[in-house]
């Protein structure tokens, strides 16, 4: 049994938030401190990434090689062969100190006439880029490694900071890159682009009893300071839960909605059993644990000439069909279940009329109207 959370008060959680930045480490960065997580790229565990705690985007090939860097075994090789086409590998951003110089630099060396450079990147609270910096290698052919150093100052709306390595459109070539870095000299505490620091004093509580709070905007928290930062939660893949086989599943199943009701879950999805909207349905698992799943075997609908599945809502309505149980006091019996689904066509044989979502209501999540 999951345990009752406790109530907390506005105030204790900016106590709370207040005590972790100030033993947070980052709390009192300087300019020896190094901002980048694996500079030499000698760690590489991630999957489908070049190097832990580096990003890429789409554009020409970038490898790790392990043959030997500058100062380790490791470095990226980026292979320039599409003038159409750049690329920017990325370090992992991290809290941005707004007025803070930050300091960006990475050895790079190529036998052809192309100028990589070295950015630094400042993002908002939004991930959107609010300033950067850059400088190019000076001059190539360099077979030996050259340092490339830029520094600019965090603007203060700046939220996150990154270094990346960068090679151009229309400047083809292959280079290699190695030893990164970042570090800063000043600036504020991080984490206060677009939310109100943390300040002593006495607030305002906001009284959530025992109500789980998730956290996902701002709402509750009164200020942050230091590296204190909420984090959403980043699902892992664990084992499969259900195998989308039958004919009305496949790679159409989208929307998956779950409805905990009782000891019951309910798993809803959509599926395809024919061809267009009139085609699309609704189906429904369930599960004691969250864990195994099985297709309750509903009768309702004809699919090929037969009853045996697990469709609880066929035609249009279906493409997005989104249950929840209704806990208000003196909700109906028959109502306990309502849902949203889409109704864009107006068409009478379907029983749609107009734009928009419709609404239904069932007694028991399988029999809906």
């Amino acid at each position: 049994m999951t345990p009752s959370p406790r109530p907390v008060s506005l105030q204790q959680l900016a106590a709370t938030l207040a005590v972790a930045a100030f033993l947070a480490p980052e709390s009192a960065q300087s300019a020896e401190s190094e901002l980048v997580a694996n500079p030499s790229f000698e760690s590489a565990d991630a999957e489908g990434m070049v190097a832990d705690d580096w990003s890429s985007r789409e554009g020409i090939r970038v490898e790790r090689l392990a043959d030997g860097g500058r100062s380790g075994a490791a470095y990226v090789r980026f292979h320039d062969d599409d003038p159409a086409k750049g690329q920017m590998l990325e370090s992992r951003r991290v809290p941005a100190r707004p007025g803070g110089v930050y300091t960006a630099s990475a050895w790079l060396r190529t036998a052809d006439k192309c100028r990589p450079g070295v950015y630094v990147n400042f993002y908002d609270l939004h991930g959107v880029r609010v300033a950067h910096r850059y400088e190019r290698l000076p001059a190539c052919p360099v077979e030996d490694w050259q340092l490339v150093e830029v520094a600019e100052t965090a603007p203060p709306e700046a939220w996150e900071v990154a270094m990346a390595v960068y090679a151009y459109s229309g400047d083809v070539g292959v280079f290699d890159a190695d030893d990164a870095s970042l570090t800063v000299e000043g600036g504020d505490e991080p984490g206060g682009a677009g939310l109100t620091r943390a300040e002593p004093g006495g607030k305002e509580l906001y009284e959530i009893g025992g109500r789980r709070e998730w956290f996902v905007d701002d709402f509750l928290v009164d200020g942050t300071s230091g590296s204190a930062r909420r984090h959403l939660h980043h699902p892992q893949p664990q084992e499969t839960v259900l195998t989308l086989d039958q004919p009305w599943e496949g790679d159409t199943s989208a929307y998956f909605a779950l409805v905990e009701d009782g000891e019951r879950i309910l798993l809803y999805y959509r599926g395809q059993a024919g061809p267009g909207s009139a085609g699309q349905v609704c189906c429904l698992a369930e599960s004691r644990d969250g864990i195994r799943f099985e297709r309750v075997p509903t009768g309702l609908f004809e699919i090929e000439g037969a009853p045996d599945n697990n469709v609880v809502w066929k035609g249009v309505g279906a493409h997005n069909f989104t249950p929840f149980l209704d806990t208000r006091p003196g909700v109906p019996e028959d109502e306990r279940f309502k849902a949203v689904g889409y109704s864009h066509r107006s068409s009478e044989a379907e029983g749609y009329r107009g734009r928009g979502l419709g609404v239904f209501g069932s007694p028991d999540g399988i029999r809906w109207r």
